[in-house]
């Protein structure tokens, strides 16, 4: 079913090869999603902002005159987290160009969790890691090490979850004295599961939730491990856990751990 918008100002977007989709608020805002790069090299930024404001320029003079009194952003001059954010919860209403949309939505998700991922392991860098928990420094190196791993998971979201469960881990399964024990934020109505499905698009809920549910269920288990003294060992396989579930494949989709 169109939207509103698409219905009444398709016909003056499709005028524009440069516009590719067209991302609407609830309050009506819009955000144009151009062509270009969202993230050009130093040495071609005037050009790109140069051909950046006279393809908006077309486009916001096109959709005034066909009526349109709504605010509008482009998705190319926005940070990134603010970018992904729009992709994750403003509806496309209008699509030139659904291959190009996508890859750049893509570029937006992938930027937006590497950073996470990054901001993650500076902040563990300054935290004084506790001597409580067997081998910190051989734990650390091996989770650098597995980087290439964490950040190639597909599709993002489960990259996103994934990188979560483990600020989790960090803060709460290997923090000595942990109080409450970080065993009641793994029910399943828990810390936990409160914290990934707030990173879930409120349509996808249905299909991840059961994802969730699995890798709550095999960290409790992970974690048994870990506090009677598994080791290094067990420290590494808590961390494997989430990534060794299966992302849904579809609605209805039974998933197990591997």
């Amino acid at each position: 079913m169109k939207s509103v918008f698409a219905e009444r100002y398709a016909r003056p977007c499709a005028r524009h090869s440069d516009l590719v989709a067209v991302h609407e608020a609830p309050d009506g805002t819009i955000a144009l999603l151009l062509r270009h790069t969202l993230v050009p090299l130093s040495e071609e930024h005037a050009a790109w902002e140069r051909d950046t404001r006279a393809v908006v320029c077309d486009v916001t003079g096109d959709l005034r005159g066909a009526g349109f009194e709504g605010d509008v952003v482009v998705a190319q001059w926005l940070p990134m987290h603010r970018l992904a954010q729009i992709f994750d919860t403003w509806p496309a209403s209008w699509e030139g160009d659904r291959a190009r949309a996508g890859q750049l939505r893509d570029v937006a998700r992938r930027i937006v969790a590497d950073d996470r991922f990054v901001a993650w392991r500076t902040a563990q860098r300054r935290r004084r890691r506790p001597r409580a928990r067997p081998g910190p420094l051989a734990i650390d190196q091996w989770y650098c090490a597995m980087a290439p791993h964490w950040l190639g998971l597909e599709p993002r979201m489960r990259r996103e979850l994934v990188l979560q469960t483990h600020v989790w881990i960090v803060e709460r399964a290997l923090a000595p004295d942990a109080c409450p024990p970080p065993a009641i934020d793994l029910v399943p109505d828990g810390a936990l599961a409160h914290r990934l499905e707030r990173l879930v698009p409120p349509d996808d809920l249905t299909r991840w939730r059961p994802w969730i549910t699995i890798v709550l269920r095999a960290l409790v288990r992970a974690l048994e491990r870990v506090e009677t003294g598994g080791g290094a060992r067990a420290v590494r396989n808590l961390f494997l856990v989430p990534s060794r579930v299966r992302p849904p494949i579809g609605h209805g989709v039974v998933l197990r751990a591997l």
